[in-house]
């Protein structure tokens, strides 16, 4: 259960920051 909230949270900060950089190029 904890592995699972972890494993998303790391994706949507990834995914987070992925639309940051492109929105910055």
């Amino acid at each position: 259960m904890l592995t699972l909230l972890l494993k998303s949270t790391i994706n949507f900060l990834n995914a987070t920051r992925k639309r940051v950089k492109n929105d910055k190029d």
